[in-house]
């Protein structure tokens, strides 16, 4: 069972709060891991278009020129 905590001892209690220089930290953060989202979607993007082109080109299966085509569509 928890201890008892009256109303009187309740009323002392103290919760921190954040000063706005930490709050803005956190925006700062949340923009910031926003980013690193959007950078690891670009980059899944990109080792995609890598894996596809790149042993095209080695083969000689496909040139520079039809490389830019394809991934200008």
């Amino acid at each position: 069972m928890a201890p008892y905590v009256s109303l009187q001892n309740q009323k002392r209690f103290r919760l921190p709060t954040l000063p706005s220089s930490q709050a803005e930290r956190g925006v700062e953060l949340e923009q910031f891991l926003l980013r690193r989202e959007q950078l690891f979607e670009q980059n899944k993007i990109l080792v995609n278009l890598r894996d596809t082109l790149l042993p095209k080109l080695i083969s000689g299966d496909l040139r520079i020129k039809d490389a830019e085509k394809a991934v200008a569509a």
